[in-house]
């Protein structure tokens, strides 16, 4: 047995009638978040709890999480909001008490509040001569209103409001966006871009620089669609606040570093920037340090302000043989350099225990929103 391998009890209990004898699984880091899982027993009766012995797993930050099989059969809470995963880091034999009160397959598959709307199934981007669904979060007040609204322009749209349109490798996370506005007494309208999804075209459509990951990138060409075709549009059907200070661009990953070269390309056009776990790896670093001394406007546009909010994990970090990365490293190199820059104002949180995911970007939104609210009622 390795240094970090452990055996681990999972002590299950169920609370409920529906479902008892049907097969369970356990879906983790310890299988590469493989859907189909391994079987570790049954739905024990209601009132009743089975124990499970797991051998030799890796307990090296180890994630799972428990389902009857597949993704939209994971254990939830009783309202149906999906669990955080059951987490590990221990070199001990452990002991992990589970208890279901529901699954997610009992309640509707859509999450999406009443607020969201597919603006969009096929809007055109010329540059790109690709079609993309638009989704559009409108306030709940938008149609009683003449007021208008700051816009946040979002990538990878389809995993932002929904879980049934949130695939991702830990199952259908969302971000939870339209909970944390309608929450919010600050509203503002969202609109959502569908990414790729297939990872190489996303990586295509999302990168600017040539390099290992990709031969011909085509993200300058993604942002000016965004910039002359979608967001002109958007400024004409809705009752937009359409100016710099309050136009947001965000994203994460590798949508957090295009997000980043949105505000570098274009700072007349996007006033605030969200830059979360940008993927900085995948990029040429030092083009992107021209790009930031190079193609700022500041200098001859002394009343142009932005402001950039940067989020990063001290967990994401990847070492391997050829590409080391540490996302906290990066995060704080290409900040100090935007600093010496006029008229930028920076935010940075980092996450002592957060890793590269959609449940840390759910988490690190309504932080954003805040931030950015409070930049709008200053101006």
């Amino acid at each position: 047995m390795s240094k970090n391998s452990s055996y681990i009890t999972l002590e299950i209990t169920n609370t409920i009638d529906d479902f008892v004898g049907d097969p369970l699984f356990a879906i983790g880091s310890f299988n590469n978040w493989n859907p189909k899982g391994d079987r570790i027993g049954i739905v024990p009766p209601k009132g009743e709890t089975t124990s499970v012995l797991l051998k030799n797993i890796n307990t090296n930050n180890l994630e799972f999480k428990i389902t009857r099989g597949n993704w939209k059969a994971l254990s939830c809470d009783k309202n149906g909001k999906l669990l955080e995963s059951y987490t590990l880091n221990s070199k001990e034999d452990s002991n992990i008490k589970i208890i279901i009160e529901a699954w997610r397959d009992q309640f509707p598959s859509s999450t999406a509040s009443p607020q969201v709307e597919l603006l969009h199934s096929a809007f055109y981007f010329p540059k790109l001569d690709s079609h993309k669904k638009i989704w559009i979060y409108l306030p709940e007040d938008y149609q009683n209103t003449t007021k208008r609204y700051p816009v946040i322009y979002m990538h990878d749209g389809q995993f932002l409001f929904d879980e049934a349109t949130a695939h991702g490798k830990k199952g259908p996370i969302e971000w939870q966006v339209d909970k944390t506005i309608n929450a919010s007494p600050n509203k503002a309208i969202v609109v959502a871009i569908e990414s790729a999804i297939n990872p190489e075209a996303r990586k295509k459509e999302y990168l600017i620089h040539k390099s290992e990951w990709v031969s011909s990138p085509l993200g300058l060409r993604y942002l000016h669609d965004i910039v002359y075709s979608l967001k002109p549009y958007i400024d004409k059907t809705f009752l937009t606040q359409s100016s710099s200070i309050y136009t947001a661009i965000v994203g994460s990953s590798l949508g957090g570093l295009l997000s980043l070269y949105a505000g570098l390309h274009f700072p007349e056009v996007f006033g605030n920037v969200g830059v979360l776990s940008p993927s900085i790896w995948m990029d040429d670093k030092e083009k992107l340090k021209h790009t930031i001394k190079a193609y700022f406007p500041n200098k001859d546009k002394k009343e142009l302000k932005q402001n950039y909010f940067f989020y990063g994990g001290n967990l994401e970090q990847r070492s391997n043989a050829e590409i080391p990365v540490n996302m906290i490293e990066n995060i704080r190199e290409i900040s100090d350099l935007l600093k010496k820059q006029n008229n930028i104002s920076i935010e940075i949180q980092l996450n002592p225990n957060g890793k590269h995911g959609a449940r840390y970007w759910q988490k690190i939104f309504p932080e954003f929103y805040s931030w950015w609210h409070s930049i709008i009622s200053l101006d």
